[in-house]
């Protein structure tokens, strides 16, 4: 099933999210890298955020940033999952 930014827009929706299935190889993939640019132009120019998951190296987030370099970036890349007391030693050391 297909619903257009538009449409998500209208009922209220600020962001979208991009599956880690989009993320996987978009820098070798042309047709995912194409797929994932339109998506991401389609939002901004609804005023959508957007926010993509399952970024696992530098050259997927490099491409991501590139798209859009407000996008919010999540995955392996950035940060493994994190025990409570390791995530507020992360967050305290890098407001240093």
């Amino acid at each position: 099933r297909h619903i257009s930014l538009e449409v998500l827009k209208d009922i209220g929706f600020n962001e979208i999210k991009i599956a880690r299935d989009l993320i996987i190889d978009i820098e070798k993939d042309t047709s995912k890298f194409k797929d994932v640019q339109d998506m991401v132009s389609d939002a901004k120019k609804y005023g959508i955020n957007v926010a993509a998951v399952g970024v696992e190296n530098l050259a997927q987030y490099n491409i991501l940033k590139g798209l859009d370099n407000k996008m919010l970036v999540q995955g392996y890349y950035l940060y493994k999952p994190l025990t409570r007391s390791d995530l507020i030693a992360a967050l305290v050391s890098y407001d240093k």
